[in-house]
């Protein structure tokens, strides 16, 4: 028997960066650093020593061994930052929980450091050396120290669940944390040792409530405001970061919002996203000209966007990212150049647009499988894409409009059909003219929760919600009318009527289902709900016999049910959603008529026989919210 451990053994690698070593133990004792020297360890004494700096070295670090560059793994660089003197571009990895420095003269990585489970931002400390990273798995935020190629860590801690992004301020004294699936904004102190020989440290000073999931976040410091995007939907929040507190709270009619920058002249909000209209119809040309899915640039009025009393749509600009004959599926991150152009990430098509003015047209150039991350050298002259499912950093010139150089964060293992999968999912090429991915829709495997007229339930005229797919491989049938027993089956209709795209080919549609099926259900988030009202709200769930329709470990069902709630074309039948995750949804019912849990039960009181009395109302909240 042979067991693989990680030791935080300091094995100088190019130049000056210090990776953990790799060994291999076996019953006899013997142990193996592969690629260096054999260490015997022949005493019970050493081999618990070697044990106990094992446990430590791996609590410190929180990774996996094997995290040198170049180790056979997939990265999934989740964030990039460039140093200030532009030597050197390093990548945040989110599948490897390590981050990669890249000498972009050399085109290569020097080194790899591993950090963390679940890599999910970076950014640096303004005037310091210091660097900011999230956990999303170990819910953390993580503070680090460079010196030349060496990266340390030098404080952790813990946020509200699921961070997956930071923005610092300008003085570096205070950042700010949002977290996806908890739906909270942690604040956090940067606080400066009294002792220069000793470390900063990190204070959480508090943690906001939303209500939306947020993702994006930009400063507006003369405000002083924050701006924080939702990660689904169209909201957009406002914070006073003076008394950290939410001002103004927007419900724009718009979803997937991947990208916030501000204006060199500090007037203008630019917001890429895209927009489903629900009073579209998945035909070929409604496809074609972009009436159901748009994808663009917005620039929106600040002041208007932080009045509260205030429509910040009015007065706003719109730059589409391509056109009926060329779209540009699932924009993303923005980056200003210092000549005013407005650089934006098409990842659904593989390609960076450049926005070249006002009526101007895009620049579009090629930038890998899905570029999700942007980053300007210092000067502006340079580009950095990185690319979430190549596993790779691309290095574009703005002036001349093309790629100098695609850089490989290192080797990577031969992809299995639910990782081609992904990458199908992830691109617009399957729909007709690159105009929507999956992800379009389905957000990260999630939903963006609004309607879409398509031939799902087999006709048009009565546009239904988009369903998460997160846990989908597990709640069939599929549809709202249940009428798909068969999930390949389902995604081949997917693409060929509501993506409009050509027939897929047999091994696209296994390898989309392969990959569906390993998504789980949305996580549940440990909050203060009280285990015993938990309890009392799933005995409620069963007495009002709530599992008759939402049965099973999915609370889902394969009959469908007449609900009370007709469509527009007067079908009442409806396969029930599965209820997991059901307190990540903001609106429910096949029409989004119900506006929140409360809703469903006091207003539309859904398969509730009798009133329920205000204590079983809030204990059966309670316990759909823990699923």
């Amino acid at each position: 028997m042979r067991t693989r451990h990680a030791a935080k053994r300091r094995t100088k690698v190019a130049g000056k960066l210090y990776v953990p070593a790799t060994f291999v133990t076996d019953q006899s004792g013997r142990a193996a650093r592969r690629g260096y020297n054999v260490v015997m360890l022949k005493t019970a004494w050493r081999i618990a020593l070697f044990a106990a700096l094992l446990l430590g070295a791996t609590r410190a670090w929180a990774v996996e061994p094997g995290a040198g560059r170049d180790a056979v793994r997939f990265r999934g660089p989740a964030a990039l930052v460039v140093t200030a003197d532009g030597q050197r571009v390093l990548t945040a990895n989110r599948r490897s929980g390590t981050i990669s420095i890249v000498d972009p003269a050399a085109q290569r990585v020097i080194g790899e450091m591993a950090v963390a489970k679940k890599l999910s931002s970076l950014v640096p400390v303004p005037d310091t050396s210091l660097l900011l990273a999230t956990d999303e798995a170990d819910h953390a935020l993580i503070l680090m120290s460079r010196r030349a190629d060496d990266l340390k860590v030098v404080a952790r801690a813990p946020v509200a669940q699921y961070p997956v992004n930071v923005v610092v301020d300008s003085a570096g004294k205070r950042c700010y944390v949002a977290s996806l699936w908890s739906r909270r904004l942690s604040v956090v102190e940067i606080e400066s040792a009294a002792d220069r020989s000793a470390s900063p440290s990190l204070k959480l000073l508090k943690v906001l409530p939303l209500s939306f999931a947020p993702r994006e976040l930009v400063l507006f410091e003369p405000g002083p405001r924050l701006i924080i995007g939702d990660g689904f939907g169209g909201g957009l929040a406002i914070i006073n970061t003076q008394w950290n507190e939410i001002e103004v709270v927007h419900d724009l009619p718009v979803h997937n919002i991947r990208g916030l920058a501000i204006n060199a002249e500090g007037t203008r909000l630019l917001v890429a996203h895209q927009i489903l209209n629900s009073l579209a119809r998945t035909t070929p040309d409604d496809v074609h000209w972009g009436m159901l899915m748009g994808n663009v640039v917005r620039s929106l009025d600040l002041q208007k966007v932080i009045d509260p009393k205030s429509d910040p749509f009015r007065g706003s600009s719109v730059d589409p990212v391509g056109d009926a004959w060329k779209a540009g599926a699932d924009p993303g991150p923005l980056a200003l150049l210092p000549d005013g152009r407005t650089v934006v990430a098409l990842a659904g098509v593989g390609e960076i647009g450049i926005l070249r003015g006002y009526d101007s047209g895009l620049l579009r150039i090629p930038a890998g499988v899905r570029p999700t991350t942007l980053a300007l050298s210092p000067d502006g002259n340079r580009i950095y894409v990185g690319d979430a499912l190549a596993d790779t950093v691309s290095v574009i010139d703005p002036q001349e409009g093309t790629r100098l150089h695609e850089i490989s964060l290192g080797p990577r293992p031969e992809l299995s059909s639910a990782d081609r999968g992904e990458r199908l999912f992830y691109s617009g090429e399957l729909s007709h003219g690159g105009w929507m991915s999956c992800h379009s829709c389905h957000v990260d495997g999630h939903s963006n929760g609004l309607l879409n007229d398509n031939l799902g339930d087999g006709n048009f005229g009565a546009p239904k919600r988009v369903l998460s797919l997160l846990g989908v491989g597990r709640t069939g049938p599929w549809a709202w009318n249940g009428g798909v027993t068969n999930l390949e089956v389902q995604i081949k209709k997917s693409i060929e009527t509501t993506m409009r795209g050509r027939p897929p080919a047999e091994n696209q549609v296994r390898d989309l289902a392969a990959f569906l099926r390993t998504l789980p259900p949305p996580p549940v988030v440990q909050d203060s709900a009280d285990r015993t009202v938990v309890a009392r709200g799933r005995k409620v769930f069963e007495s009002r016999r709530c599992s008759w329709c939402h049965s099973g470990p999915e609370y889902t069902s394969e009959e469908t049910y007449d609900v009370g709630l007709k469509d527009e074309l007067n079908e009442s039948q409806f396969n029930p959603p599965s209820l997991r995750g059901v307190g990540h949804r903001d609106r429910l019912f096949h029409d989004n008529r119900a506006k929140s849990l409360e809703d469903v039960l006091q207003r539309f009181k859904h398969q509730v026989d009798a009133e329920l009395p205000a204590n079983e109302l809030t204990d059966l909240i309670a316990f759909l919210r823990s699923l």
